[in-house]
């Protein structure tokens, strides 16, 4: 089976938030930046993608999460081979923390659940940002309610302050 290698970045607070005028001077203090490692997850776009590599060698999954990866399917629809320009620094640092990273992890021997090293270098090598209008994913979408984030942010403070982290 070849799997499709294509992922892309899910920002975990929308950096957009951070130039809210109520929400954005709390997220500076309490939250990571908008742009930091902690505030993004690297998803792969292909379920049989996430499918394959969620039930192959441990080993396998530790690496490509300790490059950023995580186990759910992006979502984005995008053509082949390409990902969100805005996203740009961000895709560069995953791919460099796998690049840095392998030598940590012993997978030869390993079920590697159909994740081709050879592959997935061509796939570096080619891969793009997109400069066109996002593909639909077909689905309508909601934005978030200001107040749903509102409540959301201030539970994660509360919960950050009972456990200590803030004065």
């Amino acid at each position: 089976m070849s799997l499709n290698y294509d992922f892309d970045i899910h920002w975990i607070i929308p950096k957009e938030l951070f130039n809210d005028p109520q929400l954005g001077e709390t997220l500076q203090r309490v939250a990571p930046g908008a742009n930091t490692r902690g505030n993004y997850v690297a998803l792969f776009r292909d379920p049989a993608t996430v499918q394959a590599l969620k039930n192959g060698d441990p080993v396998l999954r530790e690496y490509l999460e300790s490059a950023g990866f995580g186990w759910n399917v992006s979502g984005q629809r995008l053509p082949k081979g390409t990902f969100r320009m805005e996203d740009e620094d961000a895709h560069t640092d995953v791919l460099a923390r796998l690049r840095d990273n392998l030598g940590q992890f012993d997978l030869k021997g390993r079920d590697l659940s159909g994740f081709d090293f050879a592959a997935f270098s061509q796939f570096v090598r080619t891969v793009r940002p997109f400069h066109g209008q996002r593909v639909s994913t077909g689905r309508k979408r909601r934005g978030t309610p200001a107040g749903f984030v509102f409540r959301l942010v201030i539970l994660i403070v509360l919960a950050w302050w009972a456990a200590g982290f803030l004065p």
